[in-house]
């Protein structure tokens, strides 16, 4: 009788914990082997072994992918300071590793650029005060002023994606409409100053969103960021004086700010008041720094309830 004794391979995946233990066991081999061995016992006098590394391991051994939170799941909308994500019914968002943050520090953001008539002016102030913001750009408006996101990132800008059309009505008709307007506009930035941005501002913010788009961008390894800190200066009647109260009526004790202000053609109001912002930030003890995936982004809740 022939017994067939084939068996199916499975995919294994390993916590860190046990890669240390498989490591310190494989080190622990390999060093009786070697000092046993009659070949390798005349020559260990002259011969350094080096033990492969946990970097090494975590490079060869797949790392399991995050699962969909279960239904029962707590709601909630942020990572914490380790790196944990968010939690909802359904989400699928990976850990990751975030810098320490200063005490105090404004994150200053500029949407809806570039424009002719306001971006210029906006740089000029920025350089003046020696402050780096994160301008989240349109593709449509990148398209016809390459020249101009040249000029922001080559100032030390950081460069963010806030879609090509900028048109609710067709970014919110499903999630992959979404990624795809995002995409075009990452193409764009790609070809004029050679980066993929991977940090992304929602037009409206992520209370747009539902969990089905938090998990198609965290899949392609996009990071959304919405503020804490509206200057309110969409408003056409908001004089420079009546945006800057608008920003110190809100800072209150935040310890972190994320600051969302526009560059919108034919509105002086904005870079006016940015130098006078900037000085009651730092009377107040604030530091400046732009967006990156390293920082623990702002996410508004109302998402991670759809």
């Amino acid at each position: 009788m022939i017994i067939n004794k084939e068996r199916k391979l499975e995919h294994v995946t390993y916590s860190k914990k046990e890669i240390l233990l498989l490591i310190g066991v494989f080190t622990l081999l390999t060093t009786v082997i070697l000092a046993l061995h009659p070949l390798t016992a005349a020559t260990t006098a002259t011969t350094t072994v080096v033990a492969p590394t946990v970097s090494t391991y975590l490079k060869t051994v797949p790392l399991a992918k995050p699962l969909a939170d279960p239904p029962n799941t707590i709601i909630h909308p942020t990572y914490d300071s380790k790196g944990n994500p968010p939690t909802a019914p359904g989400l699928i968002m990976k850990a990751r590793v975030f810098n320490a943050e200063p005490p105090k520090v404004v994150y200053i953001t500029i949407d809806d650029g570039p424009y002719l008539q306001n971006t210029p002016h906006l740089l000029d102030v920025l350089k003046k005060e020696n402050v780096k913001a994160t301008f989240f750009d349109v593709g449509q408006q990148i398209e016809q002023f390459p020249s101009l996101l040249k000029a922001e990132y080559d100032q030390g800008h950081a460069i963010g994606n806030h879609t090509y059309s900028h048109d609710y009505s067709a970014l919110y008709k499903s999630p992959d409409t979404f990624l795809a307007d995002v995409q075009k506009t990452d193409d764009l930035i790609f070809k004029i100053i050679g980066i993929h941005p991977k940090i992304i501002r929602a037009p409206g913010g992520t209370s747009c969103f539902n969990i089905a788009y938090y998990n198609l961008l965290d899949a392609n390894d996009y990071m959304a960021y919405d503020w804490n800190l509206d200057t309110g200066d969409t408003d056409g009647k908001f004089s420079v004086q009546q945006i800057v109260n608008n920003v110190d009526k809100q800072i209150g004790n935040k310890h972190k700010i994320i600051l969302i202000m526009h560059d919108l053609p034919n509105k002086s109001s904005s870079a006016n008041a940015l130098p006078i912002i900037i000085a009651h930030l730092k009377e107040k003890g604030y530091t400046f720094d732009t967006l990156s995936t390293n920082i623990i982004p702002i996410t508004f809740p109302e998402g991670f309830y759809k």
